[in-house]
């Protein structure tokens, strides 16, 4: 089979104190969560990652020694290839895995994969459907996913809600519930509003869920950032859903489609906002999907208005190969990041 495959390589992007922040950031790899996911047995690699703190608590540098984390994963290779070439032997893609880390460092002996019905680790998806995983929340024991149907095109289809109880801490596989076309995707002749790329839970602060999306224009594949949001009660009750139009939250979603609802725009397919502090959000993401080319920018709000793109970083696997290597959908991931640096990766 190909050598080539999926790997979550991952970088620190060291931002200084807040007067400094318009200068050019101090990046450097972390050689070490990357590594975590370099493997050759069982699990082999994924894409679509996001990292779901399972306390519930997601703020900068939250994470403790006994803190679960539950990683989300899309395709997926499981089986087994060659450490030294890469290439795959007994292999199987599968649509979406997940692993759970214990504590807040990147530990091969803390860290185990979850794939197969239910969790029962054949080669085959957790929840029963052909679906891409996106971000996710826990709220009073409750996990909280979105997953995303595509068609032969890639496009999405349809987003379903996915619910799983917690018992001891970790999500209880056989107990999830789905469903089906929850309603957080809007379609015109131009293009479609999808939501679930990115959540970011202010309950203490203003009582909300932020839920995040892209505008995704059909000519070119462009894509702007949106956002919704909903009390944490009424997450899985879409009629309570409210849309942000670019002035007001409305229960209209397609005002999401229109110009003035676009946060941001060149955005990805997955991404991260992140409060620094009490009146700054960092917008973290890959420039247009797919590109070497990674992102961010600041707001004062959830919703910005947030200022002109800043270059963090630019992928050099390229280079670094001789090949063609695609890079895509950064985002950063705030309770792993040590006090100082925030914790980035990117797909490959």
């Amino acid at each position: 089979m190909n050598p080539a495959r999926y790997c979550a390589f991952i970088l620190f992007a060291v931002f200084l104190a807040a007067a400094a922040m318009a200068e050019e950031p101090m990046v450097k790899p972390a050689d070490d969560w990357t590594a975590l996911f370099d493997r050759s047995e069982i699990w082999l690699g994924g894409d679509g990652i996001f990292s779901i703190p399972l306390t519930g608590k997601d703020e900068l540098g939250s994470v403790k020694t006994g803190t679960k984390t539950l990683f989300v994963f899309s395709d997926s290779m499981v089986g087994t290839s060659n450490p030294e070439t890469r290439e795959f032997k007994d292999a199987r893609m599968v649509n979406h895995s997940a692993a759970i880390l214990k504590g807040g460092k990147p530990e091969a002996e803390n860290i185990r994969c979850i794939y197969g019905k239910h969790g029962d680790m054949s080669r085959s998806n957790i929840f029963d459907v052909n679906c891409w995983l996106q971000d996710g929340v826990v709220l009073d024991d409750t996990l909280y996913l979105t997953g995303i149907r595509t068609g032969k095109d890639w496009k999405p289809v349809g987003i379903d809600l996915i619910t799983v109880p917690l018992k001891g801490g970790e999500p209880e596989w056989p107990r999830f519930k789905r469903t089906e076309n929850f309603p957080i995707m809007s379609r015109s002749d131009k293009g479609q509003a999808c939501f679930g790329i990115g959540i970011l839970d202010r309950t203490k602060e203003d009582g909300y869920v932020y839920i995040y999306g892209y505008r995704d224009w059909f000519e070119g594949s462009r894509k702007g950032l949106i956002a919704a949001r909903v009390k944490p009660e009424q997450l899985g009750k879409a009629e309570q859903w409210r849309f942000w139009d670019g002035k007001n939250w409305t229960d209209d979603i397609t005002k999401t489609l229109e110009d003035a609802a676009v946060l941001a725009d060149h955005v990805s397919a997955e991404l991260s906002v992140t409060p620094l502090d009490k009146n700054r959000f960092i917008l973290v993401y890959t420039r247009d999907v797919m590109s070497p080319i990674i992102e961010y920018r600041l707001g004062p709000t959830p919703v910005g208005p947030f200022d002109e793109p800043v270059r963090i970083y630019e992928c050099t696997e390229p280079n670094q190969r001789g090949q063609v290597i695609n890079q895509y959908n950064a985002q950063a991931h705030p309770h792993l990041s040590r006090p100082g640096p925030l914790l980035i990766w990117y797909n490959v």
